[in-house]
């Protein structure tokens, strides 16, 4: 992956005879990265991991929800874990 204002750029990088073909995402140390470095990506994936915890959309409501204290709880043992 080339990183920078202009990552277009044509290379040809071979490697014990082999070409190396450059990927649009790439993932170190548990960040996806793209080649702008805008982080779109992560923030995607991040999303996606999360999206099927909807417990804490349905245990939040003004008339019947869930006091702070066990919002916070369930925010630090499921979404937490599922970000880093």
């Amino acid at each position: 992956m080339l990183f920078g204002n202009n990552p277009r750029q044509k290379l040809d990088l071979y490697l014990g005879g082999q070409k190396i073909f450059f990927e649009k995402v790439g993932r170190f140390l548990g960040l996806y990265l793209n080649p702008r470095l805008t982080f779109n990506a992560h923030f995607k994936v991040i999303k996606e991991r999360c999206e099927d915890l909807n417990i804490m959309r349905m245990l939040t409501g003004t008339d019947y929800g869930s006091d702070k204290k066990s919002l916070l709880v369930i925010y630090k043992s499921l979404i937490i874990p599922k970000t880093g």
